[in-house]
């Protein structure tokens, strides 16, 4: 059901008879390419990297940050409320990793498990949170923000410049010595890890034909263009957080109050594997607001995220390579489902857009960055999001 050619640099063209084999033949190709970081996207979605990876600074924080910011459960939560288009796709996708375990015994290691579609869209969301949750170790910093107020520190010093991103420019036919709209994409992506891009053409016939680039492990081309029109991302840092500080309630242990009433607190206890016989537990708390990330005697400090919650992400990115013009590449984004990056966009007909995207918070006051905002009641809390006309 699907056919794979390769040009004289490697890229991949694939040709599925439905969007369920095309995945497959995806996942074939980036695991000849790069098995050992296709395979490590799936213990992402399984938030093991401490496990199998080493018992680093940054594999325990991505465990204990992801589990605590619930990235599996939300897939597994929401998995069936996906179509079923998309979620051929991803079982695709898992498919064609395991084919290739099985036909490559000499290249999987005694403790690699079949993937399954559940840890692929849990990886993914895992990826959405790198960019947003876990840019700069968001919660750390906070944490760290906390702890030096605490200690009645005049200067907190943690504004940080993130220091990289992509360039993208669309030309509009008049500036074109051809006449027709133009589109740059020139992502700046490492070599290696999570952050790899990998080229691809996918085509489904009667369903979408697009050539692009997503990340190593990634089923959905992210970047690229189809016979209408095209995109780029670069990134952007829009303001998607805000901590807010809530008193505990004196008479209810673990319940905060808020609206006039009393609100429980969810306790869980988080163990991640720091190897075969090691482990590591924190308890973690979880409010309807957020994730709870730090508690005193009388408060509460709850992380409050538009990214929080978007389970149909991929979707989104899915329905945007899909798009034949500019009207429905307008109705993909939409979704709003993707909280961050630039989107340059040029198409056939001559149009070209540059669009800020963001899930934006409607902030009932000013933003605040790392310094909590007291809220009693939901008027002190943003509740929506700017429609991207606003952006």
């Amino acid at each position: 059901q699907v056919t794979i050619r390769r040009t004289e640099y490697g890229v991949p063209h694939i040709l599925g008879e439905t969007e369920k084999a095309a995945a497959f033949g995806f996942a074939w190709v980036q695991c000849e390419d790069h098995f050992p970081l296709v395979y490590q996207s799936v213990v992402r979605g399984r938030s093991e990297m401490s496990r199998w990876y080493g018992a680093s600074e940054e594999n325990i924080r991505f465990d204990f940050q992801t589990r605590q910011l619930r990235a599996r459960k939300l897939v597994t939560d929401h998995y069936h409320l996906l179509p079923q288009d998309y979620r051929d796709i991803v079982a695709g996708f898992a498919e064609g990793i395991n084919a290739y375990m099985k036909a490559h015994p000499e290249e999987v290691e005694p403790w690699m498990t079949p993937a399954t579609p559940h840890d692929l869209a849990a990886s993914w969301q895992a990826a959405v949170m790198r960019f947003t949750f876990l840019r700069g170790d968001l919660i750390g910093r906070f944490q760290a923000w906390i702890e030096k107020k605490e200690n009645r520190q005049s200067s907190i010093g943690l504004e940080t410049d993130m220091g990289w991103g992509s360039n993208t420019i669309s030309l509009a036919p008049s500036r074109t010595k051809s006449g027709h709209a133009m589109l740059l994409n020139n992502p700046h992506q490492p070599w290696s890890d999570q952050a790899r891009y990998y080229e691809a053409h996918i085509t489904v016939p009667g369903v979408y034909d697009f050539y692009g680039s997503t990340f190593v492990g990634g089923a959905i081309l992210t970047t690229g263009f189809n016979r209408h029109l095209g995109w780029a991302h670069t990134t952007n840092a829009p303001d998607l957080e805000e901590f807010y500080a809530v008193t505990l309630d004196p008479d209810r242990p673990n319940h905060y109050l808020f609206d006039g009433g009393s609100v429980p607190l969810e306790k869980e206890t988080v163990t991640i594997a720091t190897g075969e016989d090691q482990s590591e537990s924190h308890e973690m708390w979880w409010s309807p607001l957020g994730p709870v990330v730090h508690r005193t005697e009388d408060k509460a400090y709850i992380l409050r995220s538009s990214a929080d919650g978007r389970y149909r992400t991929g979707l989104q990115w899915y329905r945007m390579t899909q798009a034949t013009n500019l009207k429905e590449f307008l109705n993909a984004v939409r979704m709003q489902e993707i909280p961050m990056f630039n989107i340059g966009y040029a198409d056939r007909e001559g149009n070209i857009l540059y669009l800020w995207n963001g899930r934006v918070p409607k902030l009932p006051h000013d933003s605040h960055r790392y310094e909590p905002v007291p809220a009693r009641i939901s008027d002190e809390i943003w509740t929506e999001i700017h429609p991207i006309e606003d952006l």
